[in-house]
């Protein structure tokens, strides 16, 4: 059997019929259960005038449901049951994500599914968020010309997209 063939068995692709895409995968020597929700969008889809947007997103999205008003409340519902939570943004992609043992899986995905259908985005928190986020990229010491270098050189030759947004703000 093949390395591909063996890659199928592993893992499972379910499309609804709604486009969205489910991969599955079973180990029955783990005794807890991951789940993520992986949006194909990134940094890499941001206009110039909107750089950080991706980013900032993912963390508003923590901030309150009408049922998890309270960040603290999402945060508790995953680590209360010995799991973890959280979230990264990246050039093509946006990921949220919960590991919890296997018998709490339903509630990691309700807590994923209520932050990312149902997120409230609080003002107080905007606020927030919005400055400190904007303190950080001010002190960010990678600049956007490094990372577009870096990624054009790595990915050379691929099918992907150009390395990024224009280098013109820097």
């Amino acid at each position: 059997m093949t390395s591909r063939n063996r890659q199928r068995e592993f893992y499972r692709k379910t499309t609804l019929d709604n486009g969205l895409r489910i991969v599955t995968s079973r180990m029955n020597h783990v005794h807890s259960a991951s789940i993520s929700f992986l949006f194909g969008s990134g940094a890499r889809d941001e206009a110039d005038d909107q750089a950080g947007i991706a980013h900032f997103m993912e963390h508003m999205l923590f901030k309150g449901t009408p049922r998890r008003p309270d960040p603290v409340m999402i945060t508790m519902q995953i680590e209360e049951v010995g799991g973890i939570i959280n979230a990264a943004t990246g050039r093509e992609s946006t990921n949220y994500w919960a590991k919890v043992p296997a018998a709490h899986l339903d509630r990691a995905f309700d807590v994923l599914a209520d932050v990312v259908r149902h997120s409230t985005f609080p003002e107080h928190e905007l606020e927030k968020s919005g400055s400190s986020s904007s303190r950080r990229s001010a002190g960010s010491t990678i600049r956007p010309t490094t990372w577009s270098t870096t990624s054009s050189t790595n990915w050379s030759g691929t099918a992907s997209r150009s390395a990024g947004r224009s280098s013109a703000r820097s």
